[in-house]
């Protein structure tokens, strides 16, 4: 699927154009929708997920937010899929 998001947000900034055209894909993020999980279940996902990961950590809503802002802030950023997901893409 970020192939396919990639392509779109490129050919959008191309077409939109002055309009800047960005996307953010998160990779596994500690949201409520792991709140219905079993505590235990959850943890033992969360600490699995996070040594995998080379940034040894679970995403947080607040490490997205925080694409979404840059991405929002800065001007000259156009045509830009941003992966927030821990290193998960270079394994």
């Amino acid at each position: 699927m970020n192939a396919a998001l990639e392509s779109a947000v490129k050919v959008l900034a191309k077409e939109l154009s002055p309009l800047r055209v960005n996307a953010v894909s998160p990779g596994l993020t500690d949201t409520e929708a792991y709140a219905g999980m079993d505590p235990a279940a959850r943890e033992k996902l969360l600490a699995s997920a996070a040594e995998n990961l080379p940034a040894k950590a679970f995403g947080r809503a607040e490490d997205i937010a925080k694409g979404y802002l840059f991405v929002m802030d800065n001007p000259f950023v156009t045509g830009t899929l941003l992966d927030i997901e821990g290193g998960a893409l270079i394994h």
